[in-house]
């Protein structure tokens, strides 16, 4: 039964004198409450699955990331390991030091940058905030109005 529903049965109970009974006051109360709590379930479904739809996104962003960061991570340290094996082999170290250095310096260093990464991604999503605020609000405004009546 929706609002309209509710007060327009009121009405056609409301007595000669204007005024409703008391039993008829505690149902259009019993049914107020059962009426309001559904709209607060509805409203905290909402809120969560809204929740969760912000965190998958999040999730799916984050993997994709890290696997296109991983194939082009490899290109790159391959490349760069070539590129500082070439300079410490000009710089005179045998060539079998100089390819395992450099491999070893480039590896490094994307290694740092990685962990750099995946740490802001993982901060992001532990500030993810999975209380539905609107609805825990919306709870305290009826706690509110039932002390009222």
């Amino acid at each position: 039964m929706n609002y309209t529903e509710q007060t327009t049965a009121t009405r056609e109970r409301v007595g000669t004198n204007g005024r409703e009974s008391l039993s008829d006051l505690l149902k259009d109360f019993r049914d107020e409450v059962v009426v309001l709590a559904r709209q607060e379930v509805e409203l905290a479904k909402t809120e969560t699955s809204e929740s969760i739809s912000r965190i998958t996104r999040n999730a799916i962003a984050l993997l994709i990331g890290a696997v296109i960061s991983l194939i082009g991570g490899v290109v790159f340290v391959w490349g760069l390991g070539v590129l500082i094996a070439g300079g410490l082999n000009a710089a005179g170290l045998s060539p079998w030091i100089s390819s395992w250095l450099g491999a070893l310096i480039a590896g490094g260093v994307v290694l740092i940058i990685g962990y750099i990464l995946l740490q802001t991604a993982i901060n992001k999503i532990k500030r993810t905030n999975l209380v539905p605020e609107k609805t825990v609000n919306s709870l305290k405004e009826d706690q509110k109005w039932i002390r009222q009546r």
